[in-house]
């Protein structure tokens, strides 16, 4: 995946996510404004049904007193449509069991038919007795007991509708709030994983372009570093960048490599130069001298070759050079340093041996040399001279003592060692 789609997936699913509650919450929100109005039709018609009984309740007790004050018996008769009319309108209550207590509403049916009944006999009494109420104290106490229960009735069952319709709208209104709630918490939960996983890229992004700069700041500084490669396990536009990045420094350093072989090289004999010996023998002096480490330097000089090259040519010349070299490296210990040290002298740096071992292998050195056959040249000799490095020795002090063994060899017919004997 691109850092480019990584930049775009968690926006995208982000947003998808949120699209998708968005729609969630206009549908529960329709859903829930459709359940209020049937609510809201609901409990205003079981609310009207029980304002009703409570006005027609009313009248009925009215219409009773009126009676028996006119002396009207045909208004006792009209009270019966009434009561039918609250009968038929609690059998309706009856119906929603779910919103009023059905041990209420049977209650109300009883004390108010209860009522009636007593309310009923008692015009009718009065009406036929001219209003003799002293004779009916029981029935009048009757009346009044439920006519008492009926009202309360009515108006714990009105309540009990109010309180139904505000808990139900209530609830609804919860649930609208909840979903708000978690669409909130949702919304910030997606926010916060967008921001994190975009900082995230983003910050590992620019590490590994950092890294890369960096590199390619060292090499065009000439200060490569080859030891080791740049890791990125995407598959992305930076990790196609560091793959190639990595092939570049492959082919850097194996081109370094060179450069620097051939910075240290001496081209035609292929031993190190001059440069690279001086720099040598300063760090091995360095070394020796410090962790008091025995060293021998051994300066060798191909006798009469200015005659050689005179006589045979130049290419010839090189030939007894390339010759010299190979016996030079085939005949010294592995941890010996050989280098030209210019023309036709060489330099043989041994660190960690003895004076006497060193003269040794000098020694072999010049027999090899001498019993070699250099082609067309024929034999050829060589001269050497042999220092030892003492405690706080300088380069410069060591290679003048060795230059005059090698001096003195050839001065004293060449074909031969000289050692220093300040050692």
């Amino acid at each position: 995946m691109t850092i480019y789609q990584k930049m775009l997936v968690t926006p995208f699913l982000s947003l998808s996510l949120y699209t998708g509650l968005i729609i969630y919450g206009l549908v529960e929100y329709t859903d829930n404004n459709r359940e209020i109005e049937g609510i809201s039709e609901k409990y205003l018609t079981l609310l009207e049904l029980s304002n009703e009984n409570s006005r027609l309740f009313k009248l009925i007790v009215v219409q009773f007193k009126d009676a028996v004050l006119a002396g009207e018996q045909d208004w006792v008769s009209n009270t019966h449509e009434y009561k039918v009319q609250i009968n038929s309108n609690i059998d309706r209550l009856t119906d929603a069991s779910e919103v009023l207590d059905p041990a209420l509403t049977s209650q109300l049916r009883n004390d108010f038919n209860l009522y009636y009944t007593n309310a009923l006999t008692l015009s009718l009494a009065l009406l036929k007795n001219g209003r003799e109420f002293s004779t009916h104290d029981a029935l009048i106490h009757s009346v009044e007991r439920y006519n008492n229960l009926t009202t309360t009735h009515l108006k714990s069952q009105n309540e009990q509708i109010k309180q139904s319709l505000t808990q139900a709208i209530e609830d609804s209104n919860h649930k609208l709030n909840q979903l708000l709630v978690w669409g909130t918490g949702i919304a910030i939960v997606l926010l916060i994983i967008m921001v994190s996983v975009t900082t995230i890229i983003s910050l590992s992004t620019k590490r590994s372009f950092a890294q890369v700069i960096d590199r390619m700041k060292a090499l065009a500084e000439g200060h490569p570093d080859f030891s080791r490669r740049l890791q990125h396990p995407n598959k992305d536009e930076l990790g196609y960048l560091i793959h190639w990045f990595n092939k570049l420094s492959e082919t850097l350093e194996r081109d370094y490599s060179k450069i620097q072989k051939l910075s240290i090289t001496d081209k035609l004999t292929q031993l190190s130069n001059r440069a690279h010996s001086d720099e040598f023998l300063r760090r091995q002096l360095a070394h020796s001298n410090e962790n008091r480490r025995e060293l021998v330097v051994i300066i060798t000089d191909i006798d009469h070759f200015k005659s050689i090259n005179d006589r045979y040519g130049h290419l010839a010349g090189d030939h007894v050079l390339r010759d010299f070299s190979t016996i030079l490296k085939q005949y010294t210990r592995v941890q010996d340093f050989i280098g030209r040290w210019g023309g036709e002298e060489f330099i043989i740096v041994m660190p960690d041996v003895g004076l006497e071992q060193a003269i040794k292998n000098a020694e072999r050195l010049r027999l090899t040399i001498e019993r070699h056959d250099f082609g067309e040249v024929g034999q050829v000799t060589a001269s050497f001279g042999i220092s030892y490095g003492i405690d706080g020795d300088t380069q410069e002090g060591l290679m003048n003592r060795t230059d005059q063994c090698l001096y003195k060899a050839k001065q004293q017919g060449r074909n031969q060692i000289v050692v220093d004997k300040r050692n």
